[in-house]
């Protein structure tokens, strides 16, 4: 850890980032991913691998399309998931994205 903290920090972020994306859209998610959150798979790749500067407003989004669970995603402490909810379930009105089966309806 730096002087600061916020590298390690940062880069910590961006392995929960990833953890989170590849259990609920997969290991190949990212396409799928960043189309829903209206970012480039490359900037979101670079949110992954560094997990610098990644906006609020994109933070919120995957925390909806997710479950995740806000203080776990930015600090790694408490539940992984919001009480109540399962990976991907936030998506309202869709078939939940990523590597499970479509709902049949």
């Amino acid at each position: 850890m730096s002087e600061r903290g916020t590298p390690s920090t940062r880069e910590e972020l961006g392995t929960r980032l990833r953890s989170v994306r590849e259990q609920v859209y997969g290991p190949d998610g990212v396409a799928v991913l960043a189309l829903l959150l209206r970012v480039d798979a490359g900037t979101w790749r670079n949110y992954e691998e560094t997990g610098e500067l990644t906006p609020a407003q994109v933070l919120l989004r995957f925390i909806e399309l997710t479950g995740v669970e806000p203080l776990w995603l930015l600090s790694g402490q408490g539940p992984r998931y919001r009480r109540g909810s399962r990976p991907g379930s936030e998506v309202s009105g869709r078939e939940t994205p990523g590597p499970r089966a479509p709902r049949a309806d």
